[in-house]
């Protein structure tokens, strides 16, 4: 069965972390695919400010498009309601007949029990859990152990440590720092282009 990884997130941009990620899942799960799911309207951030939907889900696909096996899957864009990534992976199950796996950060997989409808998500979800910052290590193999003690399955992907963050990108942007080599060529012209987070910092 064709094996898809799936990698949800704000993109608010998309970095070269999370290319990165999205590689080492592929070599270490034999992926056929990662399908990248911007957020149309996160849950998580309605406090705050985020860059229009559609410019995000421009720069996911400037960002994946010179790679074959990285595709963009619009699902929660089109979606005018908050989105939850229960709802997307339930949605993907029922109409594709593919074998799902979610890829997250370490960050995501330590609260992901507090996601709505997270004993759900978990039962029903394959996940693949990618460390980027080393000091998070031992919480993170912790964690896996404890989720898959509860019979859910999580496993751990080999990965460079990265710690690169959207945050620090749009911190560098408002600042006037350079951070080009933080994303890739094109979304660094689109982003300057744009005129993107120069006005204000979140």
């Amino acid at each position: 069965m064709t094996k898809i990884g799936i990698m949800g997130g704000t993109f608010d941009p998309i970095h070269i972390g999370h290319l990165i990620l999205a590689m080492e899942a592929i070599n270490y799960k034999k992926l056929d695919e990662v399908w990248f799911v911007p957020t149309g309207k996160p849950n998580f951030k309605q406090d705050k400010k985020v860059t229009d939907k559609f410019l995000r889900l421009e720069m996911v696909k400037i960002a994946t498009q010179n790679n074959p096996k990285f595709k963009v899957f619009d699902y929660e864009v089109k979606n005018d309601n908050i989105t939850y990534s229960n709802d997307t992976m339930k949605y993907l199950r029922e109409n594709y007949d593919f074998d799902f796996y979610f890829i997250m950060g370490e960050d995501s997989l330590l609260s992901v029990e507090d996601w709505k409808n997270s004993k759900e998500f978990l039962e029903n979800t394959k996940i693949l859990a990618c460390i980027r910052r080393i000091e998070e290590n031992s919480k993170l193999d912790l964690k896996i152990d404890e989720l898959n003690r509860k019979g859910y399955s999580v496993e751990k992907v080999p990965t460079t440590f990265l710690d690169i963050s959207s945050t620090m990108i749009r911190k560098k942007a408002y600042d006037n720092d350079d951070f080009r080599y933080f994303v890739t060529d094109e979304v660094y012209r689109f982003i300057k282009r744009k005129k993107l987070y120069e006005d204000c910092r979140y």
